[in-house]
């Protein structure tokens, strides 16, 4: 017969709401890089990048700088709020990639983070970001678009 293990009322709630990603703020926090767009590696060398902190999104495409708000629900929430700067890329593959990430982030996505992944979906498409702790992050709020 196994024995049972009683939690305080405090104890269960911490443990709550550690287990929803509730406790601590939003669980999408961190630094991110493009993993993939609709499926579709992103190459190495991609220049996509976000910083989640307080429910404020600040990033790059490579060509153009944006934001947005969290607004977490758990583990998962939506995307509020995009605004992008217009600049043209010099690469038609990079203008490519630059007008994908916008339309997503522009069609009112949801996000859902899983362990270091974290996926953005609209109708628009689908992005697929991991933990950016492996690259050097450039700081997007350098030249982040005022609102």
């Amino acid at each position: 017969m196994r024995g049972r293990t009683n939690l305080s009322p405090a104890a269960a709630v911490a443990a709550m709401l550690l287990t929803c990603g509730c406790a601590g703020g939003d669980p999408a926090a961190g630094d991110w890089v493009l993993a993939s767009i609709a499926g579709e590696p992103a190459p190495d060398s991609s220049p996509v990048r976000m910083e989640i902190e307080a429910g404020e999104v600040r990033g790059t495409d490579g060509c153009n700088d944006f934001r947005a708000r969290l607004v977490p629900d758990g583990p998962a929430g939506a995307v509020t709020g995009f605004q992008s700067t217009l600049r043209a890329c010099e690469d038609r593959a990079d203008q490519g990639r630059a007008e994908r990430v916008a339309a997503i982030l522009g069609a009112s996505p949801r996000y859902e983070r899983r362990g270091d992944i974290l996926t953005i979906r609209s109708a628009a498409g689908e992005l697929s970001l991991r933990r950016g702790a492996d690259r050097a992050t450039p700081d997007p709020r350098a030249s982040a678009p005022d609102g």
